[in-house]
């Protein structure tokens, strides 16, 4: 039976299931049709790749292979295929214990944490996100 963490629905057209699996030993990513997720199994990167994400317009597939993102391209009409990944940056990058720490925004960039990982002994992260803080600056700071 194959473990499966960090599944997600491919946009747009949510027929499509990537997933993450150390099955092997290591960690890959595989892709699924979704809902059929036993029709069959496409596996993207043949040495090791984590943290699997679709591009928003759902022609690639990006994911970590240690120090390297990672993209292959993807066709899924009239069936599944992919095409030969390639790197598509290298650096140190904040690879985090609790889920994927990077997105691909709508115009292809992407949004990464860089710096190194901190031990698991670590506390966790914080973010703090303000909601509304010009309405909060208008109220505490009157305009004459």
């Amino acid at each position: 039976m194959t473990r499966v963490r960090d599944a997600r629905v491919c946009a747009p057209d949510g027929r499509w299931l990537t997933f993450q699996s150390d099955d092997s030993g290591q960690m890959e990513v595989f892709v699924r049709p979704f809902p059929d997720v036993d029709g069959a199994r496409w596996q993207i990167w043949t040495e090791g790749g984590a943290d699997p994400t679709w591009a928003p317009e759902g022609s690639e597939l990006c994911c970590l292979a240690g120090r390297r993102m990672m993209a292959a391209p993807i066709r899924t009409d009239p069936s599944f295929d992919h095409g030969r990944s390639e790197v598509l940056f290298e650096g140190d990058y904040f690879f985090g214990r609790d889920g994927r720490n990077y997105d691909v925004a709508p115009d292809g960039r992407f949004l990464m944490i860089t710096g190194t990982s901190p031990g698991d002994d670590a506390p966790p992260l914080e973010i703090t996100a303000v909601l509304n803080w010009f309405e909060e600056l208008k109220a505490r700071v009157p305009v004459p």
